[in-house]
């Protein structure tokens, strides 16, 4: 094989690798396509917490549920939390977990989906939201459950 096309094909191969890496800092990266984060899911999408009152060391599920008429791409394994203060929204590591793949799985139109959390027993007593990325319309975004409150029981 002559060493132009040898060259022409490493050049492409690495342009596609390239392409793949910046896809996955947009979407995992917080520079999505709608401009920040949706106040609130999108129609027919809902994103909720199951308690909205939690104990430091509480479980809860975290659920997805999808009433569009097209499927969304979701992991709720890397939902972040959030703490509310004068300054407004604070990331906070409240939630304990093991692992956080960084993939997507794909919910149906009429599914949901649901994941255990357990908030961490040192968490500060406080309002709280958790966010989780999704693709809509081959668009990430980024969606928030309601608020809830984490106090001493």
């Amino acid at each position: 094989m002559p060493v132009s096309r040898l060259l022409r094909s490493r050049v492409l191969s690495d342009l596609a690798l390239a392409a793949t890496f910046v896809s996955g800092l947009l979407f995992f990266g917080g520079c999505d396509a709608s401009g920040g984060l949706l106040s609130s899911p999108p129609r027919g999408l809902e994103y909720g917490i199951e308690h909205p009152r939690l104990a430091p060391g509480d479980s809860t599920a975290l659920r997805l549920t999808n009433n569009r008429s097209s499927p969304v791409g979701y992991n709720l394994a890397c939902s972040r939390a959030e703490r509310k203060t004068s300054d407004g929204w604070v990331d906070a590591n409240v939630r304990r977990f093991e692992a956080c793949a960084q993939y997507l799985a794909v919910l149906k139109s009429g599914g949901t989906a649901a994941i255990q959390v357990r908030i961490d027993s040192t968490a500060e007593e406080g309002v709280y939201r958790f966010e989780a990325r999704i693709e809509l319309d081959s668009a990430p975004r980024s969606v928030l459950t309601d608020p809830f409150r984490v106090e001493q029981g």
